[in-house]
Parts: structure tokens; C-alpha cells; sequence
């Protein structure tokens, strides 16, 4: 069966609309595409950019992490916490390798300005040295606010400027 035109008079005079030609989204002039090129290289560069930071910033979740899956009830609370910011310490300086007692503290205090109580500070290294002294619920509460507070805000300084 072939198609046939409408024959009848009012139809008669319909003409078929012509569909036009596509419309290139390329450029068309030298100044789009370098403004594309430039546009493209801003890009990367600022993906690069990202993808650095959050790679570079790894150690800070890992420790999180490790802080976050601590059980409050452990008896080795302040050892394990202590382990845990000795490490990024060390990450961050090698310098940091063999701080201790308010070595420790003031190498925290060089990352960050925001700092512990003292007494908090002698408590929590009182349980380090000795099986008998641990903290209170309380205590291990500060102590755990504290290292995800300064996980969070310290500034890590190149190996120059230290």
C-alpha cells in the first residue's frame, strides 16, 4: 500500500516543513575553544587540587576512626588514646617520635592553639605510667572532645617549617 497525499481541496495547499540542520555545539571561533582549554585546565587543576587534600588528609580520618571505635569501658582507655595521637604526631613530625609527658602536650599545643586542663593533662599521663590510676567516665569523655577537636582543627606545617 502506497501513500498518498490528502487529495481532498482543503489539504491541498499544506507543504511539509523542512527540518533544519543540526547546530554544532563545537566552537566556532578561537576565542571559545582557548576559553574552553582554559576553562578545562581550571577544572583539573581544581580536582587535582581537592583529590590532594583528601588524600593528604587521610591520617585525620584514620584516627577518627580509630578513636570513634574505642569502647569507653576499656580499662587501657587513656594508653589507647594516647597510641592513637602519638601516631599522628609522629605522621606529622618525626620530631614527635619519642615526645612524652609535657613534651607531648606542648607538641599539641605547636599543632593547635586550643589546649587540655592540667589536670586533665597529669591524669591522663598518671595512666600511662600506672595500671592502678584510671580515668573517670567523665574524664574520658574530655579527653576523647579534645583529640577529635584538635584532630579536626590542627594545622599541619610542611617539613620546612618546623
Amino acid at each position: 500500500m502506497n501513500h498518498q497525499p490528502p487529495s481532498t481541496y482543503i489539504l491541498r495547499y499544506f507543504v511539509d516543513v523542512e527540518v533544519l540542520p543540526q547546530v554544532s555545539w563545537m566552537p566556532q571561533t578561537l576565542g571559545w575553544k582557548i576559553l574552553a582549554v582554559l576553562l578545562l585546565c581550571l577544572t583539573l587543576i581544581y580536582a587535582y587540587q581537592r583529590l590532594s587534600r583528601w588524600y593528604l588528609n587521610r591520617y585525620r580520618r584514620e584516627a577518627m576512626q580509630a578513636i570513634d571505635s574505642l569502647s569507653g569501658d576499656n580499662q587501657h582507655y587513656g594508653r589507647e588514646l594516647f597510641y592513637i595521637m602519638k601516631v599522628v604526631l609522629s605522621h606529622l613530625s618525626s620530631k614527635n617520635n619519642h615526645v612524652f609527658g609535657d613534651t607531648f602536650f606542648t607538641a599539641l599545643a605547636l599543632y593547635h592553639s586550643e589546649s587540655l586542663e592540667e589536670q586533665l593533662q597529669h591524669a591522663w599521663t598518671h595512666t600511662l605510667v600506672s595500671d592502678q590510676v584510671s580515668l573517670t567516665a567523665q574524664q574520658k569523655q574530655q579527653l576523647k572532645t579534645y583529640c577529635c577537636s584538635w584532630l579536626q582543627h590542627h594545622k599541619a606545617f610542611s617539613h620546612d617549617d618546623i
